[in-house]
């Protein structure tokens, strides 16, 4: 059936009007829909981070190499200047 908003025999604003609503004055169905997305949106997210922070960090191995061979440079260059 279409609804024209004019008049107050419109189906469209009955339905809308007889549905219970929550002390905010939002439809309690939205705020049920809403919070099923939001809590389901969040899934995903925390699976990212889980096996993201379940793999072994590739950066903190090239760092140790890297610290690695400037502290053996240094090393190096302390061992030259005490022959000096």
């Amino acid at each position: 059936m279409i609804c024209d908003f004019t008049g107050s025999t419109c189906f469209c604003r009955r339905s809308v009007r007889n549905m219970p609503v929550s002390s905010s004055g939002s439809p309690i169905p939205a705020k049920i829909f809403l919070a099923f997305t939001g809590a389901s949106s969040h899934i995903p997210i925390t699976g990212l981070i889980a096996t993201f922070l379940s793999r072994p960090p590739t950066w903190l191995s090239m760092q140790r190499w890297l610290m690695g061979g400037v502290l053996g440079a240094l090393a190096l260059r302390m061992t030259m200047e005490s022959r000096h």
